[in-house]
């Protein structure tokens, strides 16, 4: 009976020591990057890769299963779009890390998904018929590009004014005939032609205002509001700030609500200041109040293609990591664009410590790059509206239905922190 124990306790071991065949399941899609070489790769959170995909050319979506066998295996893994651009000689990659077994996952959402951002721009010419003077003009959005004084032709009483707007947008046209006149303002719709003509009777003075209030009511480096439609079909920006082009120019604390508007109409704002963007939705009739960042980025470590390691304030639903490098530098200036790019998402409790998979045979780049500095770039992301799977999914963009302005309706607060 003593020999039989110690059998029975080496049997009981061995049992514990099996290994288990686990299956996973790929649900993911991505644009379609033509002819470049990619794979997708599959690692845990010791950075063991589990399982390469050869993607085929001119491929978006990818599903299938594999069995793995372990002693013990997580429900989550990590997946790695990698991609050889021979064109550019670029190399790339992009990594989601904590996804749950059987998720989607969407690579570069908002180019599967586009929003109004990439509508082509037109150029126009507006003729104001009546206007018996012309000393400066507001087009928030679009860019004049004459200068509208010298085109006013007294005999006439008509301003042309030529300018570049988006296609899709509605016009706020803002004139003021002398300096210290008040401004008058005209809601037209988008030119539907090379040229528009506006009778200057037709403009009303400002009247109504809705405000804005930045954190601390302090100055933006950037701010734009626009009046949204309640379908989220159309749009006219309303103000447009920028202080690196309007030097000297106090930043608008309020913008003039437009005759012809919807009174149900909703007000999109996006705001940069220092390393903190917001961009948010609001409901008719509210000031427009822009919080204090509630997330930060404490500190950071970077062991170049091994690990990293970032803390961050607040709740993230997101974190990001995006580092780069340049090739080989000419006689005057690096390569416009880097040579190799690892772009890294992931819930806030992946980056406690991040094992990066060794991905050397698929990227040759790496071993080539040697002490070449990474340069890296951290942004937290947290959303009123979304958490951390929803994002991986593609959302905001995903399932969009061409309504405007995806991540103001899901409510963003972003900050970025160099290294």
């Amino acid at each position: 009976m003593k020999r039989l124990l110690p059998c029975l306790l080496w049997l009981a071991l061995c049992a514990g020591c099996a290994k288990q065949n686990y299956q996973y399941a790929l649900v993911c899609d991505f644009p379609n990057f033509g002819d470049r070489k990619s794979w997708l790769v599959v690692s845990n959170d010791a950075g063991s890769i589990l399982k390469i995909f050869g993607l085929p050319a001119g491929s978006s979506r990818f599903f299938e299963k594999f069995d793995y066998e372990a002693k013990d295996a997580a429900d989550t893994y990590n997946l790695h779009l990698v991609q050889i651009d021979t064109a550019n000689s670029l190399s790339m990659v992009f990594s989601c890390y904590g996804v749950q077994n059987g998720s989607a996952v969407s690579f570069y959402p908002d180019l599967i998904y586009p929003s109004f951002s990439i509508s082509p721009y037109s150029t126009h010419w507006l003729y104001i018929r009546g206007i018996e003077g012309m000393d400066s003009v507001s087009i928030p959005g679009a860019f004049i590009i004459n200068d509208y004084r010298l085109n006013y032709d007294a005999s006439t009483q008509t301003a042309s004014i030529q300018f570049v707007s988006e296609d899709v947008a509605d016009l706020a046209i803002r004139v003021r005939t002398q300096p210290f006149a008040p401004f008058r303002s005209l809601y037209l719709p988008p030119p539907t032609s090379d040229s528009l003509e506006a009778q200057w009777a037709h403009f009303s003075p400002d009247s109504h205002f809705v405000t804005a209030a930045p954190p601390g009511n302090g100055e933006a480096d950037y701010l734009q509001i626009s009046a949204v439609a309640p379908d989220f079909k159309r749009f006219v920006i309303l103000a447009d700030y920028d202080s690196a082009s309007q030097k000297g120019v106090p930043m608008p604390n309020r913008a003039p609500l437009l005759n012809g508007l919807s009174p149900e109409s909703l007000f999109r704002v996006y705001m940069r200041q220092g390393n903190f963007i917001t961009e948010k939705m609001f409901p008719p009739g509210e000031i427009l109040y822009l919080r204090a960042p509630e997330i930060s980025i404490k500190a950071a470590l970077f062991s170049p293609f091994h690990t990293l390691q970032i803390a961050t304030g607040g709740s993230p639903d997101l974190v990001e990591a995006y580092g780069y490098t340049y090739g080989p530098l000419s006689t005057t200036f690096p390569r416009p664009t880097p040579s190799f790019q690892w772009n890294i998402q992931g819930p806030p409790a992946s980056f406690v410590k991040l094992q990066l998979p060794d991905l050397t045979e698929l990227l040759p780049v790496l071993r080539a790059l040697g002490p070449q500095p990474v340069l890296w770039q951290v942004t937290a992301y947290e959303y009123d509206y979304l958490d951390f799977d929803q994002l991986l999914a593609g959302f905001p963009y995903k399932g969009d239905d061409g309504r405007l302005f995806p991540v103001a309706r899901a409510g963003l607060q972003k900050v970025t922190k160099n290294y």
